[in-house]
C-alpha cells in the first residue's frame, strides 16, 4: 500500500513537473525570444499590400569607388530597385559624414527616433540599445542560416562580426582586411618568393631577412607613422585567429621591441607625419620599398584595383601580416552592417518586417567599393564566391573569412572605452616613433593586464532561432 502510493506520489510530481517544464518552454519560446525591450516582435508579420510604408535610412557618404561609381548614384538606384520589388515601401536616405555621424545616431537614440535602418562605417558598434534595436536573429530565415546540405546566406567572419552576445544583432554588409600592400618585383628581389608568402603567410623572421637581403638604395619596410594601424596590425597578428585581447603589456612589449629592433638595423623607414601619405606610397609605386604598414585599406583597395595587370599579376600584390614565429596567419577585420531600429512610438510588426526587407536586401546587394582585388569583402556568399574566384586576396586567409575565427562585434560602451584608449595609443606611439620613448616605457604606458575570458552565453541562448 505504502509502495503504490509513493509510485503515486512520484508520478504526479513528475507529471507536474512536465507541465511545468512545457510551461516555462511556451512562455520561453513565445514571449522571451520576442520581448528584447518592452515591444514583442512578430518574426511572421508580413508587409500589408494595402499599406503604404515609409522608412529612413541612415547611410554614409561614401568617395567615388576605385571603379568611378558615385556612391549617391549607386544607392539611389539600389533603392529604386528595392521599390520595385517592394512597390508598398518608400525609403528617404541620409548620408552622414563619418566624423560626426556616430554622435548624430547616439543622440537619435536618446530622443527614442533613430532610423529605421542604419548603416554602419566599419568598426562601428553592432548592438547599441536593448529597447530600440530590433535583434536580427528573429528574422533570419532557414536559407539565411544555413542546412546541413547548404551554408549559410553569409561567409561565416560576417556573421560572427555581425553578432554580439551570443545573438545576431544586425545584417552583414561587408568587410574590411587589414593587409599590407607590397611590391612584387621588390620582394622578390629581396629573395621572398611572393606565391609562397601569400599562400602559406609569413613571419617576423623571414620579414627581417629580406629586408636585410635589399639592395641598399630601397626603403625596406615603410610604417605609416600616422594612428595606430601599423601597430594593431602586429598585435593582432601576435595574438593569432582566436581573438585573443591585444593590448595586453606582454603584447606591446614584444611587438615594440620588434620594431625598435628593425629600426636600429636601419631595415624599417618612418617618414615624418606630414610626409605620411606621399613618401610610403611612392616609394612602393615605384618599387623602392618591399612593403608598406598601416596604409588605409580605401587607399590600398583603389591602388589595387587601378593598378595595370589586374589583381592577380600587377605589381602590388595584398600581403598577409607577419606574425611572431610559429603563429598561424591572422587577419583582422572590421564590418559594415546594417542594424534595424524601432522608433519609441512602435509603429507595428508589419513596418518593422518593411525595415528588416530593407537591411536584408541592402546585405546582399552589391557594395561599390567590394570589388575583387581589393580588401574590402562582401560579407553575402554568392557575392564572395565571385569575388573570391577573381583572385587577389591572399590564400593563406580565405579560410580565416570562411571559418571565422575574429571576435564577435562591440557595443557602444566597448567602443568608447576602445576610442579613449587608441586616441591615448596614438599619442604614444608618435613618441615611440620619434624616439621619445622606448619599448619598455611604450609597454608600460599602453599595456593592459589580460582581462580574464567573457563567460559563454547560458546553454539557452544558443537555442534561440
Amino acid at each position: 500500500m505504502v509502495a503504490g502510493r509513493r509510485w503515486r506520489l512520484w508520478l504526479a510530481v513528475s507529471l507536474a513537473a512536465a507541465a511545468l517544464g512545457a510551461a516555462a518552454t511556451g512562455y520561453w519560446w513565445l514571449y522571451l525570444r520576442t520581448e528584447p525591450g518592452m515591444v514583442r516582435y512578430d518574426p511572421d508579420a508580413r508587409l500589408d499590400p494595402a499599406r503604404t510604408y515609409s522608412l529612413q535610412l541612415w547611410d554614409y557618404r561614401w568617395p567615388t569607388a576605385p571603379d568611378g561609381t558615385p556612391y549617391e548614384s549607386w544607392l539611389r538606384s539600389t533603392l529604386a530597385e528595392f521599390g520595385r520589388r517592394h512597390p508598398n515601401v518608400r525609403v528617404e536616405y541620409r548620408l552622414l559624414d563619418p566624423a560626426g555621424g556616430a554622435a548624430e545616431l547616439e543622440e537619435a537614440l536618446r530622443q527614442g527616433r533613430p532610423p529605421d535602418v542604419y548603416a554602419t562605417w566599419p568598426g562601428q558598434p553592432v548592438f547599441y540599445d536593448r529597447r530600440l534595436q530590433v535583434p536580427a536573429d528573429l528574422y533570419f530565415t532557414r536559407e539565411e542560416r544555413g542546412r546541413r546540405e547548404a551554408p549559410p546566406a553569409y561567409v561565416a567572419a560576417a556573421l560572427r562580426a555581425a553578432g554580439h552576445g551570443g545573438r545576431l544583432s544586425a545584417w552583414p554588409r561587408f568587410l574590411v582586411a587589414h593587409l599590407w600592400p607590397g611590391h612584387r618585383e621588390a620582394l622578390a628581389r629581396a629573395g621572398l618568393d611572393v606565391r609562397a608568402v601569400t599562400g602559406q603567410g609569413w613571419d617576423w623572421n623571414s620579414l627581417s631577412a629580406a629586408l636585410s637581403a635589399r639592395p641598399e638604395r630601397e626603403a625596406g619596410l615603410i610604417v605609416n607613422p600616422l594612428g595606430t594601424a601599423a601597430f594593431e596590425d602586429l598585435l593582432h597578428a601576435r595574438a593569432g585567429p582566436s581573438g585573443s585581447p591585444l593590448w595586453t603589456r606582454q603584447g606591446v612589449a614584444e611587438v615594440a621591441a620588434w620594431l625598435a629592433q628593425l629600426r636600429h638595423s636601419e631595415l624599417l623607414t618612418v617618414p615624418a607625419p606630414e610626409e605620411a601619405g606621399d613618401v610610403p606610397i611612392g616609394h612602393l609605386l615605384g618599387g623602392r620599398a618591399l612593403a608598406v604598414a598601416g596604409a588605409s585599406p580605401w587607399l590600398v583597395a583603389k591602388l589595387a584595383y587601378l593598378q595595370p595587370g589586374g589583381p592577380g599579376d600587377g605589381p602590388l600584390v595584398l600581403l598577409p601580416v607577419p606574425t611572431p614565429p610559429g603563429n598561424p596567419p591572422a587577419l583582422r577585420l572590421e564590418a559594415s552592417v546594417l542594424i534595424v531600429f524601432r522608433q519609441r512610438d512602435y509603429q507595428g510588426h508589419n513596418h518593422t518586417r518593411a525595415a528588416v526587407e530593407l537591411a536584408r536586401y541592402l546585405s546582399t546587394a552589391r557594395h561599390p567599393w567590394a570589388l575583387p582585388g581589393t580588401p574590402i569583402l562582401p560579407a553575402y556568399r554568392p557575392a564572395w564566391e565571385e569575388w573570391r574566384m577573381a583572385g587577389g586576396f591572399p590564400p593563406a586567409l580565405v579560410p580565416l573569412v570562411e571559418s571565422s575565427s575574429g571576435p564577435e562585434g562591440g557595443d557602444a560602451g566597448a567602443a568608447t572605452a576602445r576610442a579613449r584608449h587608441l586616441a591615448d595609443a596614438s599619442e604614444a606611439l608618435a613618441a615611440f616613433w620619434s624616439g621619445r620613448l622606448d619599448h619598455r616605457a611604450l609597454a608600460e604606458r599602453l599595456g593592459r593586464e589580460a582581462p580574464p575570458a567573457p563567460p559563454a552565453p547560458p546553454w539557452w541562448r544558443r537555442l534561440l532561432p
